[in-house]
């Protein structure tokens, strides 16, 4: 129920009359506090302007339910048999919301209907993905098709220019359409998803991932170009090449330690410490003592260089760690210090430069 104060002022308030009681030591547990949560709900009815009573007793769960029932029933059935009205909403609601107007049925019989969107004059588009239809409601709110094959768009929306902008996640095409529902291909190979028209022409463009739990992108589409969306591709590059350079500076590390700390110990001639080195690097790049006392098996190493050499790989793997993430910090430290260059305005946020005539 943590969504709730979020929707209750986002949404148009409902005709809804509560009277709320809570307890200072309501449940409290992993999943968050009662208390707390309450008194958001307290904020979000009183911001949305809800007729309602909220009460705070000191106490644990259930605490003063029968305290304040009579007090509850009586405000509930206040003013009966006239219903309840809805306050007046959030203020955002507030701005689109015609007073004392409820709402109207239009249409029905749709099975999924995406949109809408209202041009200059009033009208409203929505697009019906099941029939492929787009359709239009006038002003008189009769229901029309506006385009009898919408090349399955998946939404609509209406751009400054008072054409109509549709995207599709199955055809791949952002198509327009002027007053009259003839369409034109403005791009190809965009799988969108939503749409959202922008004062100045531009469109602004969602896509799922391509596949399942990858993040999706958002582009920037503007005179037949797209911008943006590359977010992510270079999030996984800078990813991969992370991992490849820290892997990278791991295994030399871990190969410079092993090298020098086998050379250090005792006893070991050249043969016997080939023969490790050989077994060694066919086996993986970091080597668990399991494997590199495998291989010291084979020499003539006596327990003690056998225990040196086991101690030795596991201060090499500690120091090898160390050693490639500073390498990884200083890699990080020099592309903050050239990304600072990068600009930092977004994409048409900056105004066109103004000619001055002399």
């Amino acid at each position: 129920g943590h969504e709730f104060p979020t929707m209750v002022r986002k949404f148009e308030a409902k005709p809804i009359r509560a009277f709320l009681t809570t307890a200072t030591h309501d449940m409290e547990n992993c999943a968050g506090d009662w208390f707390l949560l309450d008194q958001e709900m307290d904020k979000a009815l009183k911001f949305s302007g809800y007729d309602y009573q909220f009460r705070i007793i000191e106490g644990r769960h259930v605490q003063g339910y029968a305290e304040h029932w009579q007090e509850a029933m009586a405000y509930l059935w206040k003013d009966w048999p006239e219903r309840v009205k809805a306050g007046p909403s959030a203020p955002r609601a507030q701005e689109i919301l015609v007073p004392n107007e409820g709402w109207q049925l239009v249409a029905e019989g749709f099975k999924s209907t995406r949109g809408p969107a209202c041009n200059a004059n009033g009208e409203v588009f929505f697009a019906d993905t099941s029939n492929n239809k787009i359709h239009r409601i006038d002003l008189d709110g009769k229901v029309s098709e506006f385009v009898a094959d919408a090349g399955q768009a998946h939404c609509v929306s209406i751009g400054a220019d008072g054409k109509l902008y549709t995207v599709s996640e199955k055809s791949g095409k952002l198509m327009s359409y002027d007053t009259a529902g003839k369409g034109s291909v403005v791009m190809d190979g965009i799988l969108g998803h939503s749409i959202l028209a922008r004062p100045d022409g531009g469109l602004y463009v969602t896509s799922n991932g391509d596949k399942p739990n990858e993040p999706g992108k958002v582009w920037f589409v503007k005179d037949g170009k797209k911008t943006g969306g590359l977010q992510n591709t270079f999030v996984n590059l800078g990813l991969s090449l992370g991992t490849a350079i820290a892997g990278s500076l791991l295994i030399a590390s871990l190969g410079a330690h092993i090298g020098a700390g086998l050379n250090s110990i005792p006893g070991l001639s050249q043969q016997e410490l080939s023969k490790v080195s050989v077994s060694v690097t066919d086996n993986l790049a970091i080597v668990s003592d399991a494997q590199l006392e495998a291989a010291l098996n084979t020499t003539t190493a006596t327990p003690a260089q056998k225990d040196a050499a086991l101690s030795l790989n596991r201060d090499a793997r500690a120091g090898a760690l160390q050693s490639s993430l500073w390498g990884v910090a200083a890699f990080e430290a020099i592309g903050l210090f050239m990304a600072w260059r990068l600009p930092r305005q977004k994409v048409g946020s900056l105004e066109p430069p103004v000619e001055i005539a002399v």
